[in-house]
């Protein structure tokens, strides 16, 4: 299944590509290039933070995550962003601190509360947990790719989740085309499953030259 989806037209590009990495599902693993159990140290970020919240107990150690700065920036996204989504998940379980964002090398500092039961081996195990933490996108969604044709933004996408785009007042609605007629059942109605089936099956039977004329379609 495929979307191909119209953006209004007040969006620039760069906002229209940001929107188009936010379509994509994207866990914490697909940015990560490797990872660490490491003595809990201080950082400039983790200094500053304690000096104006109470520090709590955390476990001796700590988790390193490096992350690939190129994918960041090609997700239109920020350290910053993947800590808030990574805390919304974990909030009463660990602590989240990041490097600064124009450092050579990025990474995600995870301090785990202190747990009398937690030990070596249960932080590379929630280290394994941490890696499938879901930052942004939906699943249904794996790729999108943008193109412009006369002035207008067009975002087609590897997947289809028509209630993620209709809730989204970025897009066109009425100009916004699934291809998966059973979605389509479900979200808007068996007339319209109906209309996308024969869509599909005219494009299908035109693509190498065949034509049927339409009072056949008419029939279905």
């Amino acid at each position: 299944p495929s979307m191909t989806l119209k953006i209004k037209p007040e969006l620039s590009k760069d906002q229209v590509e940001s929107l188009a990495c936010n379509l994509e599902y994207t866990t914490l693993d697909m940015l990560v290039t490797s990872w660490e159990l490491i003595d809990t140290c201080e950082t400039d970020f983790s200094k500053k933070y304690f000096s104006i919240s109470d520090e709590p107990e955390f476990f001796e150690k700590m988790l390193r995550f490096w992350v690939n700065k190129e994918k960041v920036k090609d997700k239109h996204s920020s350290l910053f962003k993947i800590s808030i989504a990574i805390m919304q998940d974990y909030s009463d379980t660990v602590l989240v601190t990041v490097s600064d964002e124009n450092a050579n090398e990025l990474y995600i500092d995870v301090r785990i509360k202190e747990d009398p039961e937690f030990n070596d081996i249960s932080a590379k195990l929630f280290a394994n947990k941490l890696l499938q933490t879901e930052l942004f996108g939906t699943p249904e969604i794996s790729k999108s790719f943008i193109s412009e044709t006369n002035g207008e933004w067009i975002i087609e996408t590897d997947g289809s989740c028509l209630e993620t785009i209709l809730g989204n007042n970025n897009f066109v609605y009425e100009e916004c085309v699934s291809n998966n007629p059973t979605e389509i059942l479900e979200v808007l109605g068996i007339e319209a499953a109906r209309y996308s089936l024969l869509k599909e099956i005219k494009q299908v039977i035109e693509y190498d030259g065949g034509y049927v004329n339409y009072r056949h379609f008419g029939m279905l």
